[in-house]
Formats: C-alpha cells, sequence, structure tokens
C-alpha cells in the first residue's frame, strides 16, 4: 500500500509541478479548445435541400428574402467551389520549393549579407 501511495504523489506531483509546468491545466486547455471546435461544427446550418440553385431561390422568394439576399444565398455549388478554389490549392508545390530552398540555405539570403558578415566578424 505504501509503494501505491508514494507512486502516486509522484506521479500527481509530475503533472502539476512537472518541468513543462502544469500538465492538467495544458491538458485541460486543450480539451477546451477541442469542445469549442466541436460545438461549432455542431452549430453550422446543413446545407439546403434543394436540387437546384434556382429552386433554392424560388423558396427564398416564396419565404419573403429580398433579391440581394437571395443572389448570395442561392449560388450553384460549381460557381461557390470556383470562389474556393485558391484556399483548396495543392501544398505539394510549396513544400517542393521550400525543401529546394532548405537545401541551399544561401540561395535566399540578400546578396549584401555576407558583407554584413564580414564586417560583423571583426567584432567577434
Amino acid at each position: 500500500m505504501v509503494e501505491y501511495t508514494v507512486v502516486l504523489v509522484f506521479g500527481v506531483l509530475a503533472l502539476t509541478t512537472g518541468p513543462s509546468g502544469d500538465v492538467i491545466q495544458e491538458l485541460l486547455d486543450v480539451i477546451k479548445e477541442n469542445y469549442k471546435g466541436y460545438s461549432y461544427a455542431l452549430s453550422l446550418s446543413e446545407a439546403p435541400d434543394f436540387d437546384s440553385a434556382a429552386d433554392y431561390a424560388l423558396a427564398l422568394e416564396a419565404e419573403g428574402l429580398d433579391q440581394d439576399q437571395i443572389d448570395r444565398l442561392a449560388v450553384d455549388t460549381p460557381d461557390a467551389l470556383k470562389v474556393l478554389q485558391f484556399f483548396n490549392r495543392d501544398p505539394s508545390a510549396v513544400l517542393s520549393d521550400l525543401k529546394t530552398k532548405l537545401a541551399d540555405p544561401t540561395s535566399v539570403l540578400p546578396s549584401n549579407v555576407g558583407d554584413v558578415m564580414e564586417g560583423a566578424g571583426g567584432i567577434f
């Protein structure tokens, strides 16, 4: 029983006063952030169940919305995806460019960095 108590005390001390701070508080913060994201995702409205944007526009018009609101809400899927195309890019091109730059870091430095480094060499 004593051994279990000692191990439990050391476990609690490691979690609450360890070198990286209060691990339990960090765990609670992560759980809170994940719950915020989960509750936000649940609060989103479902997509309207219409066959086309024209049908949805007719339903919105029947609800009494003005034409500006109908134009913003009743959008065909390809048009909506075209707007989002900028954000849905393939990151492989950016990653390969970064890999090339990391292979030779001097290629991204301005040409006058060498002059600064030579001047600073006398100080150190």
